[in-house]
């Protein structure tokens, strides 16, 4: 899981970290293992500093999966993970043009689309000219539809939406209920 925290300092006390009217803070970025429950990798910035430009310097592994939300949207980014054979899975914003490969069986609870997917717009076009695949997904415990984006071809849409709620669940966790 790779996501950020931004943690509010005192502006008089810690004016080089300002990032707001009137508001001072430092952001740590962390890569979290959640099988083993632990970072693997973290950095702290300046709360401005923003979140895809902090994990463009993440030490990612060959073969891992990594989940994100939408700060983390760049599509070089995602061309370059996955000619490592990183694969990712991410929420894709709504503005994101792209057109429908090929229409793949939405089968597994929860799920209203699942599609292999080239993305259209000129610059995602010449940044990441690989197919992805979009996964649209209802979440059962609030009925919010979920459009996630990932390079994963080999797990089900299931288990894709699943390895996103292992993210949410855990950050939504008070850090004194984590293991």
């Amino acid at each position: 899981m790779i996501d950020s925290t931004t943690i509010n300092l005192c502006k008089q006390q810690f004016n080089w970290a300002t990032f707001r009217s009137g508001k001072s803070g430092i952001k740590i970025h962390t890569v979290y293992d959640p099988n083993n429950k632990v970072p693997t990798f973290f950095s702290i910035t300046t709360a401005s500093k923003h979140d895809k430009k902090a994990a463009e310097k993440m030490p990612l592994l060959d073969g891992a999966t990594y989940v994100f939300d939408r700060a983390y949207n760049d599509y070089a980014w995602y061309y370059s993970m996955s000619l490592r054979d990183i694969s990712f899975v991410g929420r894709m914003k709504s503005t994101t043009r792209f057109e429908v490969a090929e229409v793949l069986k939405a089968s597994g609870k929860g799920v209203l689309k699942d599609e292999l997917i080239h993305l259209s717009s000129t610059k995602a076009k010449k940044d990441c000219p690989c197919i992805l695949r979009h996964i649209r997904f209802l979440r059962e415990e609030d009925g919010k539809e979920l459009s996630f984006i990932n390079n994963d071809l080999k797990r089900t849409a299931v288990e894709i939406a699943d390895l996103y709620k292992q993210q949410t669940s855990f950050l939504n966790k008070p850090i004194s209920h984590i293991d």
